[in-house]
């Protein structure tokens, strides 16, 4: 286009600031002038909302942000169109004249076009990432899984559960609640990375916060601080928890209790509600076999003992049946 410069700005995950994510012929200092956030940014705003905009003299034009960092820089025409994935606009790209110029319709096509690739480019290395992460997020689950299930003994099968879940999905701690006998109240089965002075807080009330889980679907607290349904949001800040995520434990499609992460920083749990669904099917299973084997394990010791109250020190059956006498 022969112009002095170019730069493309992608929107930040809260959508309310426009982050640089490349330039050409734009010193360092004009670069790190400030945020660029879309409310204050009638270009960006505009653009965003599907215009194109050119802006003849952005030093006098009231409409630009920052007029006396253009003057130093030496900017003074700008033309802005907005980047596009998916009938979405993600972010824009400019062009900057360093002398008055009327960008024409050819030229505001071609930026328009250019604005295609690069959403084409941001679109396919998302799709990129995200495979990337799907094959990482496997490649973890059957570690988690392969350690879980190696357990037999119902306390390290729990145990295993919430460190291997901590440890895997980078958080700040994991706890297990199963279902009571009753199947009325959780309990808790096991934590990890909870100081027992949040534990201690009080009763869970049923149906609030991640105990809702045992309807069946997860439950995301992006922020306790928030959120009306947490009953402790103080007692959560104390303890370095912002965010939290629960999924439900389910047993051929029997809801037996819940697992829960919980984290220090806000976060919307999009992607990681699968991986743990998927821990959550392993640990239900592993739970179960684990029971099967202490139910075995206490089957077989009780018929030892019930054998060895009917041998005697030489192996005789019956010694205490006095109707049976030694040899």
């Amino acid at each position: 286009m022969k112009v002095k410069a170019c730069s493309v700005r992608l929107l930040d995950s809260s959508g309310e600031t426009l982050k640089l994510a490349a330039a050409y012929g734009l010193s360092g200092e004009y670069l790190e002038k400030g945020p660029v956030e879309v409310e204050n940014s009638f270009v960006d705003k505009e653009a965003l909302s599907g215009k194109t905009v050119a802006i003849l003299d952005v030093t006098t034009d009231p409409r630009w942000q920052y007029p006396e960092e253009a003057r130093k820089e030496g900017i003074v025409s700008v033309l802005c169109v907005p980047i596009t994935v998916k009938r979405s606009n993600i972010g824009t790209i400019r062009a900057y004249s360093s002398a008055p110029h009327e960008f024409d319709e050819e030229e505001a096509q071609f930026l328009h076009m250019m604005a295609s690739h690069v959403g084409s480019a941001v679109e396919n290395m998302k799709l990129s990432q995200h495979l990337k992460k799907h094959c990482e997020d496997l490649r973890a689950l059957v570690d988690v899984s392969r350690t879980i299930t190696s357990q037999l003994r119902l306390d390290d099968v729990l145990n295993s559960v919430v460190v291997e879940t901590a440890r895997a999905m980078n958080v700040k701690g994991c706890a297990l609640h199963l279902l009571d006998e009753r199947k009325t109240n959780l309990e808790l089965a096991a934590v990890y990375g909870l100081r027992e002075e949040y534990l201690s807080k009080g009763p869970i009330e049923p149906r609030t916060g991640l105990s809702q889980a045992l309807e069946g679907s997860p439950v995301v607290v992006a922020d306790v601080t928030k959120d009306p349904r947490i009953q402790y949001p103080e007692e959560a800040k104390s303890e370095g928890i912002c965010s939290m995520l629960g999924v439900p434990v389910k047993l051929k499609d029997e809801v037996i209790g819940t697992i829960e992460i919980y984290d220090d920083k806000p976060r919307e749990f999009e992607e990681e509600i699968q991986f743990l669904s998927g821990i959550a099917a392993e640990s239900a299973i592993a739970i179960h076999n684990a029971r099967l084997y202490k139910t075995a394990l206490t089957s077989w010791r009780d018929l030892v003992q019930e054998l060895s109250e009917r041998i005697d020190l030489w192996g005789v059956v019956g010694w205490r049946d006095r109707s049976v006498r030694p040899l």
